[in-house]
């Protein structure tokens, strides 16, 4: 649930942000740039200035469907071999990482997952990689976000590890 909080807090900051860079842009553009522009071009403008938040109104239910839905239809599992991940609504990206590469797990989390009692769990693995950015060799990578009991997960994927390498 707290993941779900989270991410519905990054929703409203990120729509609050765009509601008043739109409205900046309305008020910089059509008050000052605008003033003494032939009346029609100030008509035309403030009919945008109406379809714009319109629009801006209309897609704040789907945009918060598709956050529940993402919400809904995502989930781990750790299975005696391997890891598996779900997420996505329209494009789902499924991943599955056996145990044998793995080399690396890290538990991560920000200030504001702190505070909610959420972290990270990633975990890397050698091999089938990119190559990044600054030319370094990039093995997979695969990310419980979001989870109340990230050392838990860790352990079990430690303990699962020790496990298989036996």
């Amino acid at each position: 649930r707290n993941f779900y909080r989270w991410q519905v807090i990054a929703w409203i900051f990120s729509h609050l942000g765009t509601l008043s860079g739109t409205l900046a842009g309305y008020i910089w553009l059509g008050r000052i740039v605008l003033r003494k522009a032939p009346v029609w071009v100030q008509y035309l403008w403030h009919g945008g200035e109406i379809l714009g938040l319109a629009g801006f109104a209309i897609a704040l239910p789907f945009t918060f469907l598709a956050l529940k839905l993402n919400y809904e239809l995502r989930w781990y599992v750790v299975t005696d071999r391997s890891l598996r991940i779900r997420r996505g609504i329209w494009s789902v990206e499924e991943l599955t990482m056996t145990f044998a590469n793995i080399q690396e797990i890290r538990v991560t989390s920000g200030p504001l997952q702190n505070y909610l009692g959420l972290a990270d769990v990633e975990v890397h693995s050698a091999g089938g990689g990119s190559v990044g950015p600054k030319g370094e060799r990039m093995g997979h990578f695969a990310a419980f976000e979001g989870v109340d009991n990230a050392n838990e997960i860790r352990d079990l994927i430690v303990e699962r590890l020790r496990q298989y390498r036996d």
